[in-house]
């Protein structure tokens, strides 16, 4: 539902905002407001938002690996 995927839209546009994640702030506001609009691009617009959420996830693990070799200094 468009009310749903505009609310989880605005979070992770918030989120990429403070991860200094543009990527994943831009798909998430493009998002938020085509869902807010009620446009018929909505569906069409969650899946690259996944994605870009997938990649940011795996860039966020491969950073606390690194952190952690490191022996978290």
């Amino acid at each position: 539902d468009r009310e749903t995927l505009a609310f989880i839209a605005h979070g992770l546009k918030g989120l990429g905002g403070n991860l200094d994640a543009g990527p994943l702030r831009e798909a998430a506001a493009a998002l938020e407001i085509a869902a807010k609009a009620g446009s018929d691009d909505t569906p069409a617009l969650a899946e690259p938002l996944a994605d870009v959420l997938e990649a940011t996830l795996k860039e966020l693990a491969a950073l606390e690996n690194g952190y952690a070799e490191k022996g978290g200094e």
